[in-house]
């Protein structure tokens, strides 16, 4: 148990003893804390832990930020927001005047075109389809795709929540909603694959078992932790470019490339209004040529 001195606000924390109380006040989700302590260990290492947190300023906390140049914009806006969390608590407190970390920019994220398209059904199938795709992977895309859900919802289930006759699954949807999610043919055969007997914890699960102590209710009887939305995104993203919602804005498209009413895509996907829904619906090149060649005024049509 780690014992924090008191020291009434203004009295000269060190940086170490204004982590503790940080952390101490918030009530952060288990990958959250972790996030912010590696952060925070990274900051220890370059000021110093003892270090008096009102002598932390603009340039201490640029050089730091340095450290995380060559990373992607989202790995270093993360660490630089954990940081401004940090300092406007020690604000708040009187341990500091101002946040140093406001004075510093935030990186731009280029928003990923190719990454808000659906991908090519022949593309997908392909991938899902390799042999060498470890099973995890190859069943939790096709869970994904063929429920159209959101990533959260999948990686959140467990196996109880589970009705393998039915091909459903009852999970919290956006907004902490009941929601039931409906999958085909290809989840319903990988699925007992899978989970191998299992027959309780959470369905997607850490090939080793966990290093660190997890909540009962994210870890199996054998120890192994439910995998985090940050290793599947990894995942994923190493193994083909796509990130985890494309599997979704796919899923929808190619419903709607189908001839899918726009109530039923509704429905499929959960969301609350047809706006939300319109940036999904957008057929691919492929589509869009076969309707043009299909209401072509001068298609010769064969007659019977």
């Amino acid at each position: 148990m780690t014992v924090i001195p008191f020291k009434a606000p203004g009295q000269g924390l060190t940086f170490d003893e204004l982590v503790d109380l940080y952390l101490a006040s918030r009530d952060l989700a288990g990958t959250t804390r972790l996030a912010y302590e590696r952060t925070f260990t990274a900051a220890a290492g370059e000021w110093g832990s003892d270090r008096p947190a009102a002598m932390i300023g603009v340039d201490d906390v640029e050089r730091l930020l340095c450290r995380w140049a060559d990373a992607k914009a989202t790995t270093a806006n993360r660490h630089r927001a954990a940081l401004s969390s940090l300092f406007a608590f020690a604000v708040k407190r009187g341990e500091v005047t101002t946040n140093p970390v406001e004075a510093t920019e935030r990186r731009r994220q280029l928003a990923d075109r190719d990454q808000r398209r659906a991908i090519d059904r022949a593309d997908l199938e392909a991938v899902l389809s390799d042999r060498a795709l470890p099973l995890r992977e190859k069943t939790l895309w096709r869970l994904l795709y063929e429920t159209a859900a959101r990533a959260n919802e999948v990686l959140s289930l467990d196996v109880e929540d589970l009705d393998m006759v039915r091909r459903c699954a009852d999970t919290k949807g956006k907004g902490g909603n009941d929601e039931t999610l409906h999958w085909s043919t290809g989840t319903a055969r990988l699925l007992p694959r899978y989970l191998d007997g299992r027959t309780t914890g959470p369905v997607f699960i850490t090939a080793r078992r966990a290093q660190l102590e997890v909540a009962v209710s994210d870890r199996t009887a054998g120890g192994h932790a439910r995998l985090s939305y940050r290793a599947a995104a990894n995942e994923i993203a190493r193994r083909t470019g796509w990130t985890l919602h494309q599997l979704r804005h796919s899923a929808l498209t190619h419903l709607a490339e189908d001839g899918v009413d726009v109530p039923l895509l509704k429905a499929k996907s959960r969301h609350r209004s047809l706006r939300s829904l319109e940036r999904y619906v957008r057929p691919g090149d492929d589509a869009v040529r076969a309707v043009t060649d299909a209401l072509d005024p001068t298609r010769r049509t064969r007659r019977r």
